[in-house]
């Protein structure tokens, strides 16, 4: 694969993990704190090792559906994607 997909949160995405009481689904809220900055998607997937990739991209999807991640893909060639690690 020559490209990498990495996510974060939109300032949408910042409003609703801020506010507690926002209904967010758990597995939400835990991507949107995974991803305080820009993160790989195989980052992710592995951190939520108890989820499918499947169901991790699944709910990537919704997040980016509901403008709470952007998302964008990275040439390998151009950039490391070793070097954009979760903090």
């Amino acid at each position: 694969m020559t490209n990498a997909q990495l996510v974060w949160r939109s300032d949408s995405g910042q409003r609703a993990w801020e506010c507690t009481n926002s209904g967010l689904p758990l597995q939400y809220r835990r991507i949107l704190d995974l991803i305080a900055s820009p993160t790989l998607v195989a980052a992710l997937v592995s951190e939520l090792g108890d989820y499918s990739a499947k169901q991790v991209q699944d709910w990537l999807d919704e997040l980016e559906t509901l403008c709470f991640i952007d998302t964008s893909r990275l040439d390998r060639a151009v950039v490391d994607p070793r070097s954009v690690l979760a903090a």
